[in-house]
């Protein structure tokens, strides 16, 4: 059940996809700024609870981040019950930008493609062990 907050066109704006091993979330929105950060959270926190496994969420949709969407990310992985990161991948040239200013790559493992951070997901030990 989605929070009160999060509508249905909300929940448009996330696309999860099925993929062995781990929880794949395809951000749909074009921007997580003030206005949508609140709502993106929310949506990916819906759905983070919903799964042990390894977290991508891709971002190749998004063309700008500010600090609040920022901020939202940051919250997103505190709330990480594992000491795992949080895998981000696809990141738009400007949004990759504000994520190296603000040297995201300590916080989040980051991927310059779906198909690279899924690669890593399939390796990790995480994964082997949902495997078994």
């Amino acid at each position: 059940m989605l929070p009160q907050r999060i509508t249905q066109k909300s929940a448009r704006q996330l696309k999860i996809i099925d993929q062995p091993g781990c929880l794949y979330l395809k951000a749909q929105a074009e921007r997580i700024d003030a206005a949508a950060a609140i709502q993106f959270k929310d949506l990916v926190r819906c759905a983070l609870t919903q799964s042990p496994q390894q977290k991508i969420i891709d971002l190749e949709q998004v063309n700008f981040i500010d600090s609040t969407g920022l901020g939202a990310l940051i919250s997103l992985q505190k709330a990480q019950q594992n000491a795992s990161k949080l895998t981000i991948c696809s990141l738009h040239p400007q949004v990759a930008k504000v994520f190296k200013l603000t040297c995201m790559e300590e916080v989040f493992d980051i991927y310059a493609t779906a198909e690279a951070a899924l690669k890593a997901a399939s390796a990790s030990p995480a994964f082997k062990a949902d495997e078994d």
